[in-house]
């Protein structure tokens, strides 16, 4: 059996709110995940954030190769975190890479 292959998505969050906390972020890509896909659609896709910084609003997810696509669209279609009515963020994806390594080299790095 062959290990399923991973994608590492760095991500920004863009909004006001000064802080948004990893429990806000979880819950709102999960919940959005799963108002798309439903149940089963959201447990293919192996997601898993690696790294988040509250403070620069940056931060590293992992998803299933197969489920990139599906994980693109559902943080592009998230307008607001916990359900609120206004739209209020944007997570815009910086870069996608097969490994943590080169997608802190390509976009993290200090120059």
């Amino acid at each position: 059996m062959k290990a399923e292959k991973h994608r590492y998505i760095a991500f920004e969050i863009i909004s006001e709110s000064n802080e948004i906390t990893e429990e806000q972020l979880l819950n709102t890509i999960w919940y959005q995940l799963y108002t798309l896909y439903g149940e089963h659609g959201t447990s293919k896709m192996g997601l898993w954030l690696m790294n988040y910084d509250p403070k620069s609003k940056k931060g590293i997810l992992r998803c299933s190769l197969k489920e990139l696509d599906k994980l693109r669209t559902a943080l592009a279609t998230i307008i607001s975190f916990e359900r609120k009515k206004q739209p209020e963020v944007v997570i815009y994806i910086i870069g996608i890479s097969g490994t943590i390594k080169s997608l802190n080299k390509k976009f993290f790095s200090e120059n």
